[in-house]
């Protein structure tokens, strides 16, 4: 089925742990910005809001891919600290979705992702101020990092989940376009997705999992 949609994963291309190294080698070069780091610092919890094709079958008593890809919608809640906010909004919450072509290869499958919402993101608005620019997007899920740094660089490598609103490369602030993790979704892929797929494990709609403090 070709991929025009932008919804369906490929059975090549990067791995959920390939990206888990390029983030890593990212965050400890001279130029990257530690996301592992800040995600321990702003993340409070990511909670489970949808799954789609990964069902429970009491007869095996494990949870099963029951379609094409397993699809897998957080909201990861944060209480920026790591940086100096521009926004008077306390807790930011923005969903992340992730599209993963096989349970069987657990963090080995392709995939896609979105971390923020799907709505468009306001670039400018004659009518408001950056400010409340800011915080119109915080508050409708869009991630503007993941849109200035990162929703080009996936697209281009086949790892985006949803449209493209970008039409250029990330000069500014991605110049190498390398695909690695932001902090809502590296929390995921961290603390929650290695338990779930890792070991064809369980997960349960609206199921919360707290950053306490002792991750490492």
């Amino acid at each position: 089925m070709a991929d025009q949609s932008n919804r369906l994963t490929k059975s090549s291309g990067f791995t959920i742990a390939d990206i888990v190294k390029l983030s890593w080698k990212y965050y400890r070069s001279k130029e990257g910005d530690n996301k592992n780091t800040r995600m321990k610092v702003d993340i409070k919890s990511a909670r489970v809001t949808k799954r789609q094709n990964y069902q429970y079958d009491p007869s095996t008593k494990q949870f099963e891919q029951t379609g094409r890809d397993i699809r897998l919608d957080f909201i990861v809640a944060s209480d920026p600290k790591s940086y100096k906010k521009t926004d008077n909004i306390k807790i930011h919450k923005y969903p992340v979705t992730f599209i993963i072509h096989s349970l069987e290869l657990g963090m080995f499958s392709t995939f896609k992702l979105r971390e923020g919402g799907l709505k468009k993101p306001i670039f400018a608005n004659p009518s408001m101020s950056s400010q409340q620019i800011g915080e119109k997007n915080i508050r409708n899920g869009v991630d503007m990092h993941f849109v200035y740094s990162l929703m080009f660089v996936y697209k281009k490598y086949n790892l985006l989940f949803g449209r493209n609103y970008t039409s250029r490369p990330p000069i500014k602030t991605n110049p190498k376009m390398i695909p690695y993790f932001g902090k809502h979704s590296f929390f995921i892929v961290k603390f929650i997705l290695p338990k779930l797929i890792g070991t064809n494990g369980g997960i349960l709609a609206n199921a919360i999992y707290k950053n306490d403090g002792k991750n490492k």
